[in-house]
């Protein structure tokens, strides 16, 4: 037996309840969970009137240890150290897998939502997606990175923004504090925007060079600093101010990436195009410098209660 976070059937409370332990399927494995994230779109599905799967065990930002394979799975070992995140499976053969962009995917499932998620004490996985996590990472520092992590890490690049060249990003919570992080890490200039004073303090710890109070913002950062060179906006999904600020900040022809908890838009004055903000491999996978990995620090913004039911996992 394990336990785990489960919402039992459409908009009812979520509960830690007994599970079976989970028999990992062909393509899938078992991994003993270490810590998992809770994110915003978790409430979202517990808000839905009808959701894809009830019931239904919540999480995508989870951290753990292979204990078993299923059948078909090679890529990995038991006591391999993996993180769970949102993108689940997808079928590997349509348009979008075969060019890389797997996170468009019509037949994808999706960890928490379309499957079962990691916020388990055990939990089977597809092996499909999983990436491979730092021995030298803790599972909370490590957790948060399989979505706020590398949503932020997309934003920042979706920009294209070259080394010296000066970004605004919009929005010091969860994703902003890490987007500030891979721009240091990428060469880039950071000026931060924020309604908290707190927020901005926070922003110039890490490494932002400008914080600007929301309020005017965009006529400070084009009045003071002569614009933007790219802005990132992530405020939330339903935040039309951050996407307004962002466009009046930066100078013509500018990258502009604006990331939400499923996807983001890309925008170019005079040129819309979709394009990903999510369910991209997470930024301290294996393809991800050392340098970055010591150097990303996700910080605790606010304490969550819902944490606490960790130990009774």
């Amino acid at each position: 037996m394990t336990r785990g976070l489960v919402l039992s059937r459409a908009q009812a409370p979520v509960v830690v309840t007994d599970l079976a332990l989970p028999e990992p399927a062909e393509g899938q494995v078992l991994i003993k969970m270490e810590a998992c994230g809770i994110c915003h779109s978790d409430l979202f599905i517990t808000a839905m009137e009808k959701p894809p799967l009830v019931p239904l065990v919540l999480g995508h930002e989870g951290i753990g240890r292979i204990q078993k394979l299923g059948a078909g799975v090679s890529c990995f070992a038991p006591g391999d150290r993996v993180g769970v995140t949102f993108l689940a499976s997808t079928c590997g053969v349509c348009e979008w897998c075969r060019s890389g962009r797997e996170q468009y995917c019509p037949r994808q499932l999706n960890s928490g939502y379309t499957v079962q998620g990691a916020l388990a004490g055990y939990v089977a996985a597809f092996a499909q997606h999983l990436a491979r996590v730092p021995e030298g990472l803790s599972a909370t520092e490590a957790a948060p990175m399989c979505c706020a992590g590398w949503t932020a890490y997309r934003g920042v690049k979706e920009t294209g923004a070259a080394p010296g060249a000066t970004v605004a990003i919009f929005g010091m919570g969860g994703l902003g504090h890490l987007a500030v992080q891979f721009a240091r890490h990428a060469g880039l200039r950071v000026a931060a925007v924020d309604v908290s004073e707190d927020k901005l303090a926070l922003a110039r710890s890490i490494g932002a060079e400008i914080a600007v109070l929301a309020e005017n913002a965009a006529r400070s950062l084009q009045k003071e600093y002569g614009g933007m060179d790219a802005a990132v906006v992530l405020t939330g999904a339903g935040c039309w101010s951050g996407w307004r600020m962002g466009l009046l900040s930066f100078r013509r022809s500018t990258p502009f990436s604006k990331a939400s908890p499923f996807a983001g838009v890309s925008l170019e004055r005079g040129r819309i195009s979709r394009t990903s903000c999510a369910w991209q491999q997470p930024a301290w996978s294996t393809r991800t410098s050392s340098s970055m990995r010591s150097m990303m620090r996700p910080r605790c913004l606010r304490d969550c209660a819902a944490a606490s039911c960790w130990g009774e996992l």
